[in-house]
């Protein structure tokens, strides 16, 4: 036997991702939605996956939820909008409800990395110009050397461009790289200390 409730939560997360603010606001007025859904996303970040602009702003604005809801995989409905190329929306978090744009999710991802992995150039763009750190720096900080050249070439940033440190994306994307190399190599040793022991 199904139960109403997970039978509604079910309809209401499929008219989020449709986009389809009547039926959700039908199901609103019911008054049994679950906003949380099984897989670990919300009913905002679903709306955020749909594009639709009206029912992003029913949800937080009528419905009361918060626009920082995280799902399991801690993004935030942020990381749905510029996944998904709706500048509309990532304009309406960032500008309106000032959702913090630098948030990482459980991979160390930004919204803006997540964007360009997309091939989201306007939300790159857009949300480089908000923040110091630019496509080229955000790819280099998460490892991702064609990251850093596909933002440098998106956004027109230049990698040769060194920070007060004197550091370059591709600079210290190498360091980090380098460091991470040792690390390896001092775990190794230690294994094969353990070995002899």
């Amino acid at each position: 036997m199904e139960l109403p409730g997970v039978r509604l939560t079910a309809e209401l997360q499929a008219a989020c991702v449709a986009g389809d603010l009547a039926r959700v606001q039908a199901i609103e007025a019911a008054g049994s939605a679950d906003y949380y859904f099984a897989d670990g996303t919300n009913a905002v970040h679903a709306a955020c996956i749909s594009g639709n602009f009206e029912l992003v702003r029913f949800l937080i604005e009528t419905a009361g939820l918060r626009p920082n809801l995280r799902t399991s995989s801690k993004a935030t409905p942020l990381f749905a909008a510029a996944a998904h190329g709706h500048l509309h929306i990532v304009r309406y978090l960032v500008e309106t409800l000032h959702q913090p744009f630098n948030d990482n999710d459980r991979e160390g991802n930004t919204p803006a990395y997540v964007a360009l992995k997309g091939g989201h150039v306007d939300i790159v763009r857009y949300l480089s110009a908000r923040n110091d750190a630019t496509g080229c720096w955000v790819c280099s900080l998460l490892g991702d050397l064609d990251g850093v050249r596909t933002a440098c070439e998106v956004t027109g940033d230049d990698p040769r461009q060194a920070d007060v440190q004197g550091s370059t994306p591709v600079s210290f994307f190498f360091k980090k790289k380098s460091k991470r190399k040792k690390e390896r190599e001092r775990e190794r040793e230690r294994e094969r200390e353990r070995e002899r022991k």
